[in-house]
C-alpha cells in the first residue's frame, strides 16, 4: 500500500532520465493502469509519484506532484468516461482535471488516453469532457509504445536546427486542443508554436491571427471536427495575408484530428504536408515538418 506523501518527503535524490509520472486513474481504469505499469517497468523505465499525496492541503499536493514531475519525462494519464473524485480544496474540482492542470502548468509534455469506444459527447461533467476531448483514442499497445518512445532523452540536433523558427498553429474553437497538443510537442523539437486567441474583441483577434501568418517561419490547419468549409476558408484568406510576406513558409501542413472521418477538402498545394494524428499527435508525425523548417533542410 503506497504511504501518503509529505512536502518533506520530497528531497529524495532525481532518479536516471526515463521516469514517467502516472497519474492517478478512476477504479475503473485499474487493469490498464496495472498493464500498463508491468510494461513500463520491463521497459526499464522508473515511475513517479512513490506514494499518495496529501488530499487535505492543496499547497502540499501541488508541491509534492511539482517535486514529482520535475524528475520525470512525461505525465500520463489513463481516461475513461468516470471523471473521479472530487478534491477537497481547488473549488472541489475532479482529481483528473487537478493533476491535468498541475502538469500542463509545470510544463511537462502530456500523454493522455482513452478507449475508442468512449463518446465525448457522452460524459455529462463538462471539465471531464474537455479532458476526454483532447485524450488519444488509439489502441492501448500503441498508447504504451508511446509512452516509451516520450520517455526517452530527445537528440539535440533537431534544437540547433530549428532555433529562432516559429510555427502557428491555426485550428478553430472545436479543435484548440488538439492545437495547444501538437504546439507543445513542436517546442520539445525546439520550435516556438503559437495558437490563436479567442478572447478580445473580433478586431483584436482578427490582427492577432494576421500578425501570426506575417511572422511565422510554418502553418499548420487543424482539421478535426471544425468543418471542410472552414480549412478552405482559412486557406483562401491566408494566401492573401502570405502573398505580403517578404519570404515564403518554409513548411504548410494540414493536421487530420478527431474524428476519423473526413470529408474531402478538395485541395492541391504545391509542398503540402499532410499530418495524420487522427489517432493522436505523435513526435514521428512531426518529422517532414519540423525537418522542412530547418534552415539546413
Amino acid at each position: 500500500m503506497r504511504t501518503v506523501r509529505t512536502v518533506g518527503a520530497c528531497s529524495a535524490p532525481a532518479p536516471p532520465p526515463g521516469h514517467i509520472f502516472l497519474a492517478r486513474s478512476t477504479d475503473d481504469m485499474e487493469s490498464r493502469e496495472a498493464e500498463l505499469v508491468s510494461y513500463l517497468t520491463q521497459a526499464g523505465l522508473g515511475l513517479l509519484p512513490e506514494t499518495w499525496f496529501r488530499e487535505d492541503n492543496e499547497q502540499e499536493f501541488q508541491a509534492a506532484m511539482r517535486a514529482d514531475l520535475h524528475r520525470c519525462a512525461v505525465f500520463v494519464q489513463l481516461l475513461s468516461k468516470l471523471p473521479g473524485r472530487r478534491t477537497k480544496f481547488a473549488g472541489s474540482q475532479r482529481f483528473p482535471a487537478v493533476q491535468y492542470e498541475i502538469a500542463k502548468e509545470h510544463g511537462t509534455p502530456i500523454l493522455q488516453w482513452r478507449e475508442l469506444a468512449d463518446d465525448p459527447a457522452a460524459v455529462e461533467d463538462e471539465g471531464h469532457r474537455v479532458l476526454i476531448e483532447g485524450a488519444r483514442a488509439c489502441g492501448f499497445e500503441e498508447f504504451k509504445r508511446a509512452v516509451v518512445e516520450a520517455s526517452r532523452p530527445k537528440a539535440q540536433a533537431p534544437r540547433s536546427r530549428t532555433a529562432n523558427v516559429a510555427v502557428f498553429v491555426n485550428a478553430d474553437r472545436t479543435d484548440l486542443q488538439i492545437a495547444r497538443q501538437l504546439s507543445e510537442l513542436l517546442a520539445r523539437e525546439g520550435v516556438e508554436s503559437y495558437w490563436p486567441i479567442t478572447e478580445g474583441s473580433p478586431e483584436k483577434v482578427r490582427e492577432d491571427l494576421e500578425a501570426n501568418l506575417k511572422a511565422c517561419d510554418g502553418l499548420v490547419l487543424i482539421y478535426g471536427a471544425s468543418e471542410p468549409s472552414w480549412v478552405r476558408d482559412q486557406l483562401r484568406q491566408g494566401r492573401k495575408i502570405l502573398c505580403q510576406r517578404d519570404r515564403p513558409l518554409a513548411a504548410l501542413a494540414i493536421c487530420l484530428a478527431p474524428p476519423p472521418e473526413k470529408m474531402d477538402l478538395a485541395v492541391a498545394l504545391p509542398g503540402l504536408i499532410t499530418l495524420d494524428g487522427r489517432a493522436g499527435v505523435t513526435p514521428p508525425m512531426l518529422r517532414q515538418f519540423v525537418e522542412r523548417l530547418s534552415p539546413e533542410a
